[in-house]
């Protein structure tokens, strides 16, 4: 990073997992980035949380963003006013990361992310898939021990785990994010069983630079399934580094099995290996940490709003072909 000045951050939004996820993150990034003011809907948990962290109180999001000068901002209570305080901070050009709002349409996050380039600014969204230990770990397998990936297949540990349009992005945006594939078609089809065996099966091909195009397969419960009231926990949010889908990975010398987000066991002539990350960094003290470093001016790759439509864009072809029956192409797909 460049130099060894503190960078300042806002926050905006306490949400519940906070002390659990958020407030052990930043404190990691101490003394290169200082929290340096909190705004929260609930003012007695902002007067609280401020007093720990030495900042000051914004009594509002345009005064957090008028008045207390910062270099980014954490916008991370993925409530109603989440898109109108994105919108505003856009307006400031300071670099957010922001606790995606699964309500926000595509299009506008297409406008969000002009609006964003144009001021040469940088919108991070929290794609905590990309960072969970067993992820980290699987990228540095694929490039050295396992070689090319030839096929991946995703089920849920079991029918009460989340459903939904936000699950959906996030494991697009990790089959593109993984393998740095490009999309070629995408087939949707929801069985027709009821009650708990409802699940949708979804075969997105893929196709990595030169080599050649590969498919995952998503298994995953219908979203009237998560919704149901035999499993109303398949609607709750994911903790730090939950994640409920095993991901079976095929490579060209050897395999490797993501059991949850912190083991992984992968296996290369004839040789398995075990391994548990339970005591490396969070999901989001990684991407944290990745965003603190692109606030000091260094050049890690990070998401943008850019991926985060791509993630979407797959969701409506997979949508479109569960409603015609049919395959759905991307038409810009290099071939």
């Amino acid at each position: 990073m460049n130099g060894g000045r503190q960078k300042s951050l806002c926050v905006l939004g306490l949400p519940r997992d906070w002390e659990a996820v958020y407030r052990p993150a930043l404190d990691r990034l101490a003394p290169r980035v200082r929290v340096a003011s909190v705004y929260s809907s609930v003012p007695r948990q902002a007067r609280e949380q401020a007093a720990e962290l030495a900042a000051e109180v914004a009594s509002g999001i345009r005064v957090i963003l008028d008045r207390h000068p910062s270099n980014g901002v954490a916008l991370l209570d993925a409530d109603w006013w989440s898109p109108f305080a994105l919108a505003r901070v856009l307006q400031t050009g300071r670099a957010v990361y922001w606790r995606v709002n699964g309500q926000v349409e595509p299009a506008q996050l297409a406008s969000w992310h002009e609006q964003s380039r144009a001021a040469g600014g940088l919108v991070m969204p929290e794609m905590r898939l990309r960072y969970t230990p067993a992820t980290l770990r699987l990228r540095e397998l694929l490039a050295t021990e396992l070689g090319p990936v030839r096929s991946v297949d995703v089920h849920p540990l079991n029918t009460a785990a989340p459903a939904g349009r936000q699950v959906d992005v996030e494991l697009y945006d990790w089959c593109r994010c993984v393998f740095d594939a490009t999309p070629l078609d995408v087939h949707s089809i929801a069985n027709a069983q009821a009650g708990s065996n409802a699940m949708r099966t979804i075969t997105l091909r893929l196709k990595r630079r030169q080599e050649d195009p590969f498919v995952v397969v998503i298994r995953r419960p219908t979203q009237e399934q998560a919704r149901s009231e035999r499993h109303p926990q398949a609607t709750r949010k994911l903790a730090a580094d939950e994640w409920p889908y095993e991901f079976c990975i095929a490579c060209k010398y050897g395999e490797a099995r993501i059991e949850d987000a912190s083991h992984l066991r992968w296996r290369v002539g004839g040789q398995e290996h075990t391994e548990s990350l339970g005591n490396e960094r969070t999901a989001v003290s990684v991407a944290l940490d990745h965003f603190a470093r692109r606030l000091a001016g260094g050049l890690i790759p990070v998401p943008d709003l850019s991926d985060l439509l791509a993630a979407h864009r797959i969701c409506d072809r997979a949508s479109q072909s569960c409603e015609t029956g049919t395959t759905a192409t991307f038409s810009d797909a290099k071939p």
